[in-house]
Order: structure tokens, then C-alpha cells, then sequence
């Protein structure tokens, strides 16, 4: 996974973006990537990664991070939408392999922002979606519920209870011929307490 710094301008981290790839591309006078209304663009973070469900296929998220007191606006979504098109709409960056997500997070949204993120036809907080690229509208409070989740699942999946007397007694069922005899008495024993019990 590669990460951006804070606050890159968008055409050094695309840079990086096609070094990922695998492309030997001189950027044509590495003149930047601005956005529909001629700024440059900005993105708090950049993560990638190369999945491994397919060879050479990559994923790319793009996070825009808004400070606490600020709830999210329409502007902030078609700031993030400005993002995704600055990116998917130029010829330098527009990969089949590639698939990006754009997240905008913030602590608390508008009621016309919710109302982007509760469409009926898309999964709750995305806001658009399309063959090449996502935008998610988050807040806080579920990227860490989502996270706490996938940790209990995690922890859960996980638990295997093990204690001496059934090591002891798997161990004497598939290796005996390898084992001591000491080893194979104590297997017994064990064996013969879990029977009594």
C-alpha cells in the first residue's frame, strides 16, 4: 500500500500513482491536474493498493478530511465529485486496472447531504458510483463503528480454545508412532478424565 504526504498537490500523487502501476510515463510537462473550475487540486490522503483477487488490478482511495466543527455541504461533495472527475476524466490516469474510491469525512452532514447518502438504489454513504470510480460520504462515528466491527469479527473468528489434555490427546491420535512412551501415558490419562467427566 503506498500513502501519500498531507496535502500534495493531485499530479505528484498521481506521479506516484502511475510508478505503482508499473508505467514509465514522462508526464507531458507534468503540468498540474486542475479541477472543472481551474484550482488545483489537494487531497488530504491517498492510499493504493495492488488486489489480490485479480493480477495487476489496483484500488485507490482518496480521503478528504474536513475539520470537527464543519458539517458537511453540498460544496464539500462536489469538491470530493471534483476530485474524482479531475482524475478519471484525464488520459494520463484513466487505467482499466484501476478503480478509485473518494471518501469525504467529516463529524456531522446537512440534511441535503443525507439525503445523498440514503438513496435507495446505492449502499448507505455513497453518493455516486460509477465503472470507475465511488464517492463516499462518512462520518466519524460510523468509519469507527466499522471498524470496531470488523475487530469483534476479527476477535471472534479467532478464538480457539485449547488446553493441555486435548493437545495431549490429538497429539498421541496423530503422531504415537513418534512420541515417548511417557508422552503417550500422559496422553491416556487425559484422555481416560475427559471420558470420566
Amino acid at each position: 500500500m503506498g500513502i501519500t504526504g498531507d496535502d500534495e498537490r493531485l499530479i505528484e500523487v498521481l506521479k506516484k500513482h502511475l510508478k505503482l502501476l508499473g508505467l514509465d510515463v514522462e508526464l507531458a510537462g507534468s503540468s498540474p491536474l486542475l479541477r472543472e473550475d481551474g484550482s488545483d487540486a489537494i487531497p488530504d490522503l491517498v492510499l493504493g493498493r495492488r488486489l489480490e483477487t485479480r493480477e495487476n488490478e489496483f484500488a485507490h482511495l482518496v480521503i478528504e478530511l474536513k475539520r470537527p466543527s464543519h458539517r458537511l455541504t453540498d460544496e464539500d461533495v462536489s469538491q470530493i465529485r471534483s476530485y474524482a472527475s479531475a482524475i478519471t476524466n484525464d488520459e494520463r490516469f484513466d487505467q482499466p486496472n484501476s478503480h478509485w474510491d473518494f471518501w469525504l469525512i467529516g463529524n456531522d452532514v446537512t440534511g441535503s447531504v443525507e439525503d445523498q447518502r440514503t438513496q435507495t438504489t446505492l449502499p448507505h454513504g455513497v453518493v455516486q458510483s460509477s465503472k470507475k470510480y465511488r464517492i463516499v460520504v462518512r462520518t466519524w462515528a460510523e468509519v469507527i463503528g466499522d471498524a470496531e466491527h470488523r475487530l469483534k469479527f476479527v476477535q471472534a473468528s479467532l478464538k480457539y480454545e485449547s488446553n493441555r489434555d486435548q493437545g495431549l490427546v490429538s497429539m498421541r491420535d496423530k503422531y504415537s508412532e513418534y512420541l515417548p512412551q511417557e508422552a503417550l501415558d500422559a496422553a491416556a490419562e487425559a484422555d481416560d478424565a475427559r471420558s470420566a467427566a
